[in-house]
Formats: C-alpha cells, sequence, structure tokens
C-alpha cells in the first residue's frame, strides 16, 4: 500500500471543507437543484437542509448488495460500496462510491454532487475506490453502529456481501503516521476534487 504525502491531504481537505461551507453560504435561503452536462452525462447537484443531508447519508448506508446480485459467503467479504465520513469541526464531507459506478459527495453543510452511472469520469472513479477498498476490509471490523464521527476523526464504512464493516481513527494520527489508511483518503478527495472540477468549469 502506497503512503501519501501529510501536507498535500491537508490542504486538500482545508480546500474542500471551505468549498461546502461557501456552498451553503451562497444557497442558504431554500433547497435547489440543478443539473451540469459533463462528457457522457449529467451531474447533479443539490441545496438540502441538514436532516436531508442525514437521510441520504442513511441511505448510502442502507442499500442491500443482494438486491444486486451479491450472495453471502462465510470465507469471502466482497465489497459493494465504501462511505467515507471526514469530520472537521463543525462540518463533515461524506464520499460514497459503490460496484455499481454510482459515486456522490454529501455536505452535511448542504451541498450534494451526483453522479449517474452514464457519466464515464465518475463511472471508474467509483469502481477504482471500491476495488482499492478491498485491500482494507481486513482492518475494518462488523458494525451496526451507523453514527458520524466526532469532529477530527474519519470513519470509513464498507458494505460488503457479510453486512457493514467500518473502521475509525483521528485524522491527524492516520496522517501523522503515515498509515495506509491515508491512500483511502486521499483517493476519497479525489473524487471529491473531481466534482469540483466539473460543476464550476
Amino acid at each position: 500500500m502506497k503512503k501519501l504525502n501529510l501536507i498535500t491531504v491537508l490542504i486538500s481537505l482545508i480546500l474542500i471543507i471551505s468549498c461546502g461551507q461557501e456552498n451553503k453560504k451562497k444557497e442558504n435561503s431554500s433547497e435547489s437543484s440543478e443539473n451540469s452536462n459533463t462528457k457522457g452525462g449529467n451531474l447533479a447537484t443539490a441545496m438540502v437542509d441538514y436532516e436531508t443531508y442525514i437521510e441520504m447519508r442513511s441511505a448510502l448506508l442502507d442499500i442491500n448488495p443482494e438486491e444486486f446480485g451479491m450472495t453471502k459467503s462465510e470465507s469471502n467479504n466482497q465489497i459493494f460500496g465504501v462511505i467515507l465520513d471526514i469530520s472537521q469541526g463543525d462540518s463533515v464531507v461524506t464520499i460514497s462510491a459503490y460496484q455499481t459506478g454510482d459515486v456522490s459527495v454529501y455536505y452535511s453543510t448542504g451541498m450534494l454532487y451526483m453522479a449517474g452511472v452514464n457519466v464515464e469520469r465518475f463511472r471508474e472513479m467509483a469502481v477504482e475506490y471500491t476495488n482499492l477498498s478491498q485491500e482494507y476490509i481486513e482492518l475494518a471490523e462488523k458494525t451496526d453502529n451507523k453514527n458520524l464521527p466526532e469532529s477530527g476523526f474519519v470513519k470509513f464504512y464498507f458494505v460488503t456481501n457479510n453486512g457493514i464493516y467500518s473502521y475509525q481513527n483521528e485524522l491527524n494520527s492516520i496522517l501523522e503516521n503515515e498509515s495506509d489508511w491515508g491512500v483511502m483518503i486521499d483517493n476519497g478527495l479525489k473524487i471529491v476534487k473531481a466534482y469540483d472540477e466539473a460543476i464550476n468549469k
């Protein structure tokens, strides 16, 4: 597993959290949504309240892989989807990706980014991220707890054919100790940056 540059990740994270807060200021008056054209399909954005963010995040964790053809196996945990929550200050960024090619970014401050499987760039990023996460499943523990992490923490959820597994740690601890989990954070942030570039082009 590759290591990554601490400064690069911290700068990316600061910019991403700031972007989410700025988007809320712009759209703060009411819920809204719009589509942006990109190569191969449309990206959808929406501005919602905190309660709707929580509902949509919960829906990400409630997906049943069996409905998509995955079967349970006592000897093999196959990852269908991965959800990453990064909590800093009073904001959380939730990044999700699934083997179907669905990928999204939800800010607790209200901005949602979504792309269907018809958007090639994001479909490929979704599959690559879920494939990468397979390397980490042995480091996670099975859980029924779907809570958001506390400020300063990151939490990974792996939706598998055998239930949900999770891993949580302090962001600074992961980065300062050059933990392999930093690679998962870095690749998750690449999805966020790709959305920002596509929406704001």
